[in-house]
């Protein structure tokens, strides 16, 4: 049995709103159609499907690439807005520079 890994992400339910599963069975049915669909495309131009798909694994690792980045510039962000609100305290009691 595999159960969605999205149904427990804090808060819970926020992207699958039930506990699903699927039986390992149906995965491995899924996936032996799939490859039996695929053999005899790729078995026509082994060369043409082996280039296509290097260009997806790569289009894939430039997606992943841009999101560790933008993840990465989003957490700096974070912690500047973090240090910036905990030097100026809580909102409504703001800490006030002492005259020099």
């Amino acid at each position: 049995m595999y159960h969605c890994s999205n149904y427990p992400k804090v808060p819970v339910a926020t992207l699958c709103h039930s506990a699903h599963r699927i039986k390992a069975d149906h995965v491995m049915e899924i996936v032996s159609k799939t490859i039996k669909e695929v053999i005899p495309y790729a078995s026509l131009d082994k060369e043409h499907f082996v280039e296509e798909i290097q260009s997806h694994i790569q289009d894939r690792q430039t997606v992943d690439r841009m999101m560790v980045v933008t993840f990465h510039g989003m957490g700096q962000v974070i912690k500047q807005q973090f240090r910036q609100s905990v030097a100026l305290g809580p909102p409504g009691r703001r800490m006030r520079k002492s005259a020099p």
